[in-house]
C-alpha cells in the first residue's frame, strides 16, 4: 500500500510477507479491505493538531525521530487504513467471534505524537469508538509485544471501561514505562513455560473480574528469542 520512506529502519515489507505466508499456508482465510479511519475518530483520542500534521504529511522532524521514519503522504494514507483495519477486524470479530488485522498494534503512539514506529494508536482509537458506538461496554486490551504498550496505557489511563494488560520484557523499550491496569514485566531469557505460566496467572482472573465484551489482542511476535 505504501512504499517505504527513504529514511528509517522499519521493515515495511513484513506485513506483505505475513499475508503471503497466510495465502500459501492453505488455511481458510477470508480477506477484507478496510476503509480509512475517519479523521474525527482519530481526533477523539489523539490531539487534533497532531492528526492534522499527519494528514498533511507535515509532522515535525522531532516527532518523526520519535516515530522512527518520515511521515510521507503514502505513510499518512497507510496509517489511516491500518487503523480502519483494526476497526473492521473488531466488527468482524463481534459478528464471527474472531478476526485479525495483519498490520496493526501501534501501541507506542501517544496523544500528541507517534513513537516507536507507531503513528496512530489503533488499539485505543478502536476501543474508544466501539464503546462510543455502543458495540461494547467493556474492552480488554491484551498486549504480548516484547515492548510495553505505553501509548495504549497512557491514552486509556482514565477509562474504567477499558482494561490494559501488558506482558513485556522488563528491561526493554520503553525505558520509562507507563502504568497499565496490569503490567507483567518478564526477565530476559524467560522460556515458554515461564511465559505461559505468567499468562495463566493473570489472564483468566482478569477476564472473570472485568467481564469484557471484546478482547483486542496485540499479538507481538518479537518476544521470540531469535527475533532481530
Amino acid at each position: 500500500m505504501a512504499p517505504p520512506p527513504e529514511r528509517g529502519t522499519f521493515k515495511f515489507d513484513k506485513y506483505y510477507l505475513v499475508m503471503e505466508a497466510l495465502r500459501a499456508s492453505g488455511a481458510p482465510v477470508t480477506e477484507h479491505a478496510p476503509e480509512p479511519m475517519p479523521r474525527r475518530w482519530l481526533e477523539a483520542v489523539h490531539d487534533p493538531a497532531y492528526v492534522d500534521e499527519v494528514f498533511r504529511a507535515a509532522v515535525p522532524r522531532d516527532k518523526e525521530r520519535r516515530i522512527g521514519f518520515p511521515v510521507t503522504p503514502h505513510i499518512a494514507s497507510r496509517v489511516r487504513h491500518t487503523n480502519g483495519g483494526t476497526w473492521l477486524a473488531a466488527q468482524l470479530a463481534l459478528e464471527h467471534g474472531y478476526a485479525a488485522n495483519s498490520a496493526a498494534g501501534s501501541h507506542h503512539a501517544l496523544h500528541d505524537t507517534g513513537a516507536g514506529y507507531c503513528v496512530f494508536n489503533d488499539l485505543a482509537v478502536c476501543a474508544n469508538r466501539l464503546i462510543a458506538e455502543g458495540d461494547a461496554r467493556r474492552i480488554l486490551i491484551v498486549d504480548c509485544d516484547v515492548h510495553q504498550g505505553d501509548g495504549t496505557a497512557s491514552l486509556t489511563a482514565t477509562r474504567s471501561d477499558i482494561f490494559t494488560l501488558s506482558f513485556h520484557a522488563e528491561k526493554n523499550f520503553p525505558v520509562r514505562k507507563a502504568r497499565s491496569d496490569c503490567d507483567v514485566g518478564l526477565a530476559d531469557g524467560t522460556d515458554d513455560g515461564g511465559y505461559l505460566a505468567a499468562l495463566e496467572r493473570h489472564l483468566p482472573g482478569i477476564i472473570e473480574r472485568f467481564e469484557p465484551d471484546l478482547v483486542l489482542y496485540q499479538a507481538g511476535v518479537d518476544p521470540h528469542a531469535d527475533d532481530r
